[in-house]
């Protein structure tokens, strides 16, 4: 059973709500019996989709790029906040985000949708315009839920999980990013309302499309990360800003042009994915299966270049992302910081002369330890993180570290050091007699 979408490799499936689903092929595009090909879909009465007008569908001349089309213009953001990820490239990855929720037979992944930027910016809307399509004009994210037995039943009792003010909320400590990464890729949960019933342990899939807005990004744990597409949003000129009963009536007025273009595009998608099976392509992210769908799709379309690049950039920013309040991330930038790149320390050294860093800048030291501090050093979760600071393990009798990063790393780790030590003491510079530089100490 299924409560939305439904895939296969060679056809999409869209329900109505009722007794009938929306059948997408490479061929067509028409109205078939719930049932069909055993295909079930649970009814919902939620579901508002205008009827479908046959004159309207079979456009595949349009895709998945994005143009000056109805749809195109509905799923922009009114202000993109521009990274390396620029705004076009934020757009065209948003059209690809909301036609892949048709593709999970060929993709395999739900990416998680992170949308953030200060009040008024449209972060909410981004997400809410996605729901609107099938569910009507007066559809809404919600607040998360209190307690992880909530967020269970509202990610397997919806197709679409949208969620608004999520920073309000520690999301590691409530245990909803392993749910989140759980549901992007639909592998198992278990069931602890049935445990505490009868002790009979049971798990399903959880498959949801999962969307968060918020003011400030609150996660940045790389295994999260790599599972979520990040859109960063700005407050536009009043200009462009719309009241709501604006955006309401719009949307009443273009629901039937926008659902015919997107049925229109899925179809597209689905001819482009068998013009292309089996190519091979050089993937430069960490989202394989995300941007090897992109990639093919705009093979067949003929802006392959303009794909790679757009992938390229999601990366840096990813990059960037995982590194921002990573306590690692904190611990090397002011580290190589003081005490330059290139040299080879055991981790005792790493931790001793960190230590001293942090107590100087008052800053409380993450890593109580040094085992505690080596065993984040050889997560393979924090690969990601080291390979931004040249990170190189020499496993010879002494364990020693070297951490060789690029110039502009290097330079990057510099100005925190100095940031943090002028934001602390006032001093621009950081005394060799109160940093010290530990004697390499063997470790047992």
């Amino acid at each position: 059973m299924h409560r939305l979408i439904h895939s296969t490799l060679d056809s999409c499936y869209l329900s109505t709500g009722g007794d009938r689903m929306i059948k997408i092929s490479a061929d067509e595009i028409k109205y078939v019996p719930n049932g069909t090909n055993d295909v079930y879909m649970v009814p919902d009465p939620n579901i508002q989709l205008p009827e479908l007008e046959p004159m309207l569908l079979g456009d595949t001349t349009i895709g998945m790029k994005v143009n000056g089309s109805k749809l195109s213009q509905y799923l922009n953001a009114l202000a993109w906040d521009d990274r390396a990820m620029s705004g076009p490239r934020m757009q065209q990855l948003f059209m690809a985000r909301v036609l892949v929720m048709f593709f999970f037979a060929h993709v395999g992944m739900r990416p998680i949708i992170a949308a953030y930027g200060e009040q008024d910016s449209g972060k909410t809307s981004l997400l809410e315009n996605i729901g609107r399509l099938f569910y009507g004009v007066d559809w809404r994210a919600v607040s998360l839920p209190n307690k992880i037995r909530d967020m269970v039943a509202k990610l397997t009792n919806n197709e679409l999980a949208f969620f608004n003010n999520t920073d309000n909320v520690d999301l590691e400590e409530q245990g909803y990013l392993n749910l989140f990464c759980n549901a992007a890729f639909g592998e198992a949960d278990e069931s602890a309302a049935q445990l505490y019933k009868d002790n009979v342990e049971l798990s399903w899939r959880i498959s949801t499309n999962i969307g968060l807005a918020s003011r400030d990004m609150n996660f940045n744990r790389s295994d999260v990360m790599r599972r979520t597409l990040v859109f960063a949003l700005k407050k536009p000129p009043k200009a462009r800003q719309l009241t709501k009963p604006e955006r309401r009536q719009m949307f009443i007025e273009d629901h039937s042009e926008l659902l015919h273009e997107l049925l229109s595009r899925v179809q597209h998608v689905l001819v482009a994915l068998k013009a292309t099976e089996g190519r091979r392509y050089n993937r430069v992210s960490d989202m394989d299966e995300m941007e090897m769908f992109m990639l093919r799709v705009a093979d067949y379309e003929g802006w392959l270049d303009e794909c790679r690049e757009i992938w390229m950039a999601y990366q840096a920013d990813y990059k960037e992302d995982i590194a921002v309040g990573d306590p690692l991330a904190q611990l090397l930038d002011l580290w190589i910081g003081s005490a330059g790149p290139g040299r080879e320390v055991t981790t005792t050294t790493l931790w001793q002369e960190s230590e001293r860093i942090f107590k100087r800048l008052n800053i409380p030291m993450t890593y109580k330890a040094p085992a505690v501090l080596g065993r984040h050093l050889g997560k393979g979760g924090k690969a990601t993180v080291l390979a931004q600071y040249g990170y190189r393990f020499i496993g010879n009798s002494h364990s020693l570290h070297v951490f060789n990063p690029k110039p502009e790393m290097a330079a990057r780790c510099k100005r925190a050091f100095r940031d943090a030590m002028v934001a602390a003491t006032g001093e621009i510079g950081y005394p060799a007699d109160k940093v010290g530089v530990a004697e390499d100490v063997e470790e047992v």
